[in-house]
């Protein structure tokens, strides 16, 4: 007879105590074993650089790249808007009398958002037509554009002055030739994306300053770089037209005097992302100030494009600056932000471009 012995719950092993102790005692060895080889540390502190390296670009926690991120949306924005509200009315409300005469004429513009901008402010009862730039103004008065202006709201005037960007407008005006559909007149609208941002900063001296523009660097960008792109743009034009024996004249324009108070897109002011008002207050100067010097910089654009007036016999200059007054207090009646006018400001800057149209 073989006789059992029955064992308690105390007298068994164990089993997760001896479980942990093993995986304890494992662990312990391979922590040993790393010590003494730094192999895996050195792999797992690779990967966790690569991994932070890989989330900063992710996340976007570069303030830089976020701001040009911020930017390229605005553009994005303004060029979506545009696409889909080209097209204006055939009433415009925003001048005191009529532009021009019954008849008009075709153009041909190549230009900045001057030619391209769509107001992103509620829409106005007063100004149903939404003519906020001054291609639609001119449409809705009458004028016609065969081929749809080209450039964008965000171009610079050394963007426009690019081979490939000429070789657009070339084309363009020889098929308006070959067409038999010559323009009354090719307008341009370019040089005010080239001076804010990064590139007002540089031309500004930190205040104070009896003259905070520095004048060697604004003559040299303005009257150097800008007019040389001017000059390439409108010395295509002249040999397209001289081709094909065609007189065409070309209008030139150099923007009102903005006032650098910040507002954006939206209006608000103070704007840390707005075009005029960071590098100016960084400088030093109050809006004020800013707004006087702008009209010098601004100025200084009509007089070097007075030049290429001389230069060319078909170049007229239209003279906008001063249509309205930056220091007047109901000065945002004419301007939505600092860079564009209202509906109302912009119907004033093509009554400008339409004399000089009636003109010879």
């Amino acid at each position: 007879m073989v006789s059992t012995t029955q064992t308690g719950p105390a007298d068994r092993p164990t089993r997760s105590v001896s479980m942990l102790e093993g995986a304890l005692a494992i662990a312990w060895k391979d922590l040993r074993a790393e010590a003494r080889s730094k192999e895996i540390l050195s792999a797992m502190l690779v990967f966790a650089l690569l991994a932070i390296l890989l989330f900063s670009f992710a996340l976007e926690l570069d303030r830089t790249r976020r701001i040009a991120l911020l930017r390229e949306r605005e553009a994005e924005a303004l060029h979506g808007l545009e696409s889909r509200r080209r097209a204006s009315s055939d009433e415009f409300s925003g001048a005191p009398a009529p532009l021009l005469r019954a008849s008009a004429g075709q153009l041909l513009a190549y230009g900045d958002s001057w030619f391209h901008y769509v107001s992103l402010a509620p829409p106005d009862p007063n100004n149903p037509s939404r003519a906020t730039n001054i291609a639609a103004v001119l449409k809705t008065q009458g004028y016609s554009f065969p081929v749809s202006p080209l450039g964008n709201s965000g171009i610079s005037l050394e963007q426009m002055a690019a081979p490939r960007n000429r070789k657009l407008l070339r084309d363009a005006l020889e098929e308006l030739f070959q067409t038999k559909q010559p323009p009354m007149a090719i307008l341009l609208s370019g040089g005010g994306n080239d001076v804010v941002r990064d590139r007002l900063m540089r031309l500004l001296k930190s205040a104070p300053q009896q003259t905070p523009l520095d004048a060697d660097e604004v003559q040299a960008f303005i009257d150097g770089k800008l007019h040389g792109h001017y000059f390439d743009i409108l010395n295509d034009i002249k040999t397209v037209c001289d081709a094909y024996k065609q007189k065409v004249r070309v209008l030139l324009h150099a923007y009102d005097h903005p006032i650098p108070d910040g507002r954006f897109l939206f209006g608000s002011e103070k704007n840390p992302l707005s075009w005029l008002y960071p590098s100016i207050t960084r400088r030093g100067y109050n809006v004020t100030e800013g707004t006087k010097i702008m009209r010098c910089l601004i100025d200084h654009l009509h007089a070097m494009q007075n030049v290429l007036a001389g230069e060319f016999l078909n170049v007229r200059h239209v003279p906008v600056a001063g249509t309205s007054d930056p220091f007047a207090s109901n000065y945002k009646e004419f301007w939505e932000n600092e860079l564009h006018p209202t509906p109302m400001g912009f119907g004033l800057v093509a009554r400008k471009f339409v004399d000089v149209l009636n003109g010879p």
